[in-house]
């Protein structure tokens, strides 16, 4: 169990109760009780469990009786919770004129401190510029537009798969199995969004009519397939055709891109709204 703090800064109030035991001929009875009540002011934090040690020197007034003496003590302060808290002493009281005499003082008892409640911290207002939800010092995608349902890092929810098409074809093949069940687990996991866009690619040949039908076939195909084998709900997926998909740099073979059978793909994104042109092929 964590141990609990010793506040700075706070007055605390320690009732007592014990015994002194006096040893020889002194003008008192040989044992009786003894009480306190302490008031204490805590200038610094400590531990939950403390030690006492301490020494001093003084005297004692009894039935006209005057001595001096010296004395030292060991104590014990343990804190259950921030109240209350064990408290026990032991001293040794020594009355050093003539004969010393040796008696002990012991109590017990418990501290409570006076700590008046600690306000709680003001918010610390975060910054988040593009109203996400994801903080800027956490946003790794800090323009996204009002609306865009994100991931963690504030970047967009979106999922490519690595469906290579064959070229002029909108049929999955079943090496590809692995890549619809990304599909199905990043629909299931983003079950928040309202809806999910399905868009289809296709590479730069053919007529540009005619490659944004063939992407139109292949988004199609793969929602079905969500829909068919996985059960997902089909008024959530949004099947879109984008045609032919940007390239990068462009190389031989009639000036087409390096790497066609990469752009003939298909990208899973969450969208919170249906436009006029995101509609179910």
């Amino acid at each position: 169990m964590e141990l609990a703090e010793v506040k700075a800064g706070v007055f605390t109030v320690s009732p007592m109760l014990g015994g002194i035991r006096m040893e020889g001929n002194q003008p008192v009875e040989k044992d009786g009780m003894a009480y306190s009540l302490g008031i204490d002011y805590n200038l610094t934090e400590g531990f939950g469990l403390e030690t006492v040690l301490a020494v001093g020197v003084g005297g004692y007034n009894l039935s006209s009786n005057h001595e001096f003496m010296a004395n030292y003590c060991g104590g014990l302060l343990y804190y259950f919770a921030n109240n209350p808290a064990f408290r026990a002493v032991a001293r040794h009281l020594m009355a050093l004129e003539g004969k010393t005499q040796h008696n002990l003082l012991y109590t017990v008892g418990f501290l409570f401190q006076l700590a008046a409640a600690t306000p709680a911290p003001a918010a610390v207002a975060t910054l988040d510029s593009d109203g996400d939800g994801v903080p800027d010092y956490l946003d790794q995608c800090p323009d996204t537009p009002l609306g865009v349902p994100v991931d963690e890092t504030g970047c967009p929810l979106t999922l490519t798969l690595r469906i290579n098409f064959a070229f002029d074809s909108a049929v999955i093949g079943p090496e590809y199995r692995s890549e619809l069940d990304r599909a199905a687990a990043f629909v299931r996991e983003n079950d928040d969004v309202p809806f999910i866009l399905i868009s289809g690619h296709t590479d730069s040949r053919g007529s540009t009519a005619y490659n944004q039908r063939l992407s139109e076939w292949r988004a199609a195909a793969v929602r079905q397939a969500l829909i068919a084998d996985y059960g997902m709900d089909s008024s959530k997926l949004i099947s879109r055709g984008y045609g032919a998909k940007p390239a990068g740099r462009r190389q031989r073979h009639g000036g087409r891109p390096l790497h066609e059978p990469a752009c003939r793909t298909v990208v899973l994104r969450g969208t919170a709204r249906i436009s006029p042109l995101l509609h179910p092929v």
